[in-house]
């Protein structure tokens, strides 16, 4: 039996970005969300999936809207205009990143989580910013709170352990010529017996979302792919379990 997380990033982002990952949980195979907090559309976000039996994680952001801290605390992570830099400033160099800084932010973000929800998220990991002092910081606010902290992993062969279990991550949604079925197969095909995490970003195209991101077209075929492995019974033909973070700890402790 293959064990897969279907993971959906960036709950929160925009209208139609929440209305595709609640169509993936409520149709589909998503059962572990990450939530972004510090935008607009964040509470309508996490208000349509709340009810849902799902992994709740926080999506740290610091690329995309305006902080949840103090701005005059964050130089080096917003313009003049408030809001923060883009991630492409971050990734490309252009910016050299503060650790007290993102620390603060993401604390602060990790709060307005247990606000908004009234619970723990279940786990965190970054957005879009690819930068060790990002993800250092991240980490260590999730091991303040007892978190699980979830880090980026470049390749499939990389792992980390979550409840004794080794965990995998793919997110293949950047690369040209996307398919998600093609990922799942190569996923479902693979010899080895490990957890695996398919890491989506599903969502419908919106007006924000044409003016703030470069993810478009795989977003959309992630909605498509998500709702309907199951029904085409892939998950059967594969012998596919999905699993979430939060089971895999609860199966340890068990």
């Amino acid at each position: 039996m293959k064990e897969i997380i279907f993971r959906a990033d960036d709950l929160g982002y925009s209208e139609g970005v929440n209305l595709g990952i609640e169509k993936t949980i409520k149709k589909g195979v998503v059962r572990t969300v990450g939530l972004i907090v510090n935008l607009e559309h964040s509470q309508e976000g996490y208000e349509m999936v709340q009810n849902f039996e799902i992994c709740l994680g926080l999506h740290v952001n610091i690329s995309y809207g305006k902080p949840v801290s103090d701005v005059s605390k964050l130089p080096s992570l917003v313009k003049e205009n408030g809001c923060f830099r883009s991630s492409s400033e971050y990734n490309g160099g252009k910016v050299k990143i503060d650790y007290d800084e993102v620390f603060r932010e993401t604390e602060a973000q990790y709060l307005r989580f247990r606000e908004m929800c009234r619970r723990e998220p279940d786990y965190m990991e970054g957005h879009a910013v690819l930068n060790e002092i990002y993800f250092q910081a991240i980490q260590a606010v999730a091991e303040k709170y007892g978190i699980q902290y979830i880090p980026v992993l470049t390749s499939p062969e990389d792992f980390m352990l979550i409840g004794g279990r080794r965990v995998h991550f793919w997110m293949e949604s950047m690369q040209p010529d996307y398919d998600p079925w093609r990922t799942f197969r190569n996923i479902c095909e693979g010899s080895r017996e490990d957890v695996e995490v398919m890491i989506c970003h599903p969502g419908f195209v919106d007006d924000e979302l044409l003016l703030a991101s470069s993810l478009l077209i795989p977003r959309v075929k992630e909605v498509a792919f998500l709702t309907r492995v199951e029904q085409n019974g892939m998950l059967q033909q594969y012998q596919v379990k999905s699993t979430t973070y939060r089971q895999l700890e609860s199966e340890e402790s068990a």
